[in-house]
């Protein structure tokens, strides 16, 4: 009898280890990407790829908070094949940055057996909102292909005409993206529905983020002069300005500085910003000066205000006002070891 209980006892412990669970994801050692497909279609299962670089913050929090909780390791232990590839790896993962448009880090890809992107989350989430995503994308909830898919049946549905375009722009394929933003615009046109400031804001951010500072001023007026009540006119204004200083286009720049400020009048940043453009110019040092005891009205003793004023001072010849100006700022509290080196050849500059 004893017998027979200890070799049940030792069977049910032998049928717990083979069938217990991980206690964190079990990332695939398969070598080539080729490998981890055949294994995710073999087992039947999606490509989760958590693309990170060594230098990516986030990507050491997810590490370090989200992949350790154990929802999250269940989830991906039961569904997902979880494969890790640093996107500046030569070998790999300059290849997969290319193809799947990776242009963020943490960046985690969502791939079917086809290698084809279902779905992708960028950025860090906490292990809640991350089992809850991820949830979704299994489900097919707000995935593109679901999206394409409602959208044959509701051509007309503008917020999800607009959603559609923000995936698509997410992964880098912006023709695809202003083919349905424009699909907004057209059905929209004067922001009735709301829809319009969404579809311009959101497209004008796509040339922001690839660099194209020539392309998104005219979006970015059209929405300033279509939607003089849209959430976005701050933002708005402030990027179109960007882009013009970017453009060195700096009478323009100026002249929706002006704008901005008759519509945030307590916005002491866009008082120096726009005296120091005319530093720049060498001209209205008079208005620039105007312009930056304001900003220090409503910011006393920040540090590049005072700066901006030493600089408009030197140009007027006042030296002497222009090097106490730079001791005040220097005295400031948690300057950055470069905003004090800064600060001192400023000094120096002024005291030749």
């Amino acid at each position: 009898m004893k017998k027979l209980l200890l070799l049940i006892t030792l069977t049910i412990l032998l049928t717990n280890c083979s069938t217990s669970k991980p206690t964190s994801i079990q990332w695939a050692e398969e070598t080539t990407f080729d490998e981890i497909i055949k294994k995710a279609d073999k087992k039947n299962k999606i490509i989760m790829i958590d693309m990170y670089t060594d230098w990516c913050h986030w990507c050491k929090v997810l590490d370090e908070q989200t992949y350790p909780d154990s929802n999250v390791v269940e989830q991906a232990y039961k569904h997902l094949i979880c494969v890790k590839r640093n996107g500046e790896d030569k070998a790999e993962g300059t290849q997969l940055v290319k193809k799947y448009n990776v242009n963020s880090y943490p960046c985690i890809l969502f791939i079917d057996t086809n290698g084809e992107e279902i779905e992708r989350i960028n950025g860090y989430l906490p292990p809640e909102e991350y089992v809850i995503e991820v949830d979704k994308i299994l489900k097919g909830e707000g995935t593109l292909p679901a999206l394409l898919k409602k959208a044959e049946q509701e051509p007309n549905n503008l917020e999800l005409l607009n959603e559609i375009a923000q995936k698509y722009s997410n992964r880098g394929k912006l023709d695809e993206a202003r083919s349905y933003w424009d699909k907004v615009i057209e059905q929209d046109p004067n922001n009735s529905k709301g829809a319009l400031e969404e579809a311009l804001f959101a497209n004008s951010i796509a040339y922001l983020m690839t660099g194209d500072f020539e392309s998104a001023p005219e979006i970015l007026k059209k929405l300033i002069e279509t939607c003089p009540d849209s959430k976005y006119m701050k933002k708005a204004l402030d990027f179109l300005i960007l882009s013009y200083e970017r453009n060195d286009q700096l009478e323009e720049a100026i002249s929706y500085s002006k704008k901005y400020m008759e519509l945030y009048p307590d916005d002491a940043m866009m008082y120096n910003n726009l005296a120091m453009k005319y530093v720049r110019l060498d001209t209205e040092l008079d208005e620039a000066l105007k312009l930056v005891n304001k900003a220090l009205e409503l910011a006393p003793n920040t540090h590049h205000f005072l700066d901006t004023k030493a600089e408009i001072v030197y140009k007027q010849g006042n030296k002497k006002e222009a090097v106490e100006l730079i001791e005040i700022a220097l005295q400031q509290p948690n300057l950055t070891e470069r905003e004090t080196t800064f600060l001192n050849k400023q000094l120096e500059r002024f005291k030749q």
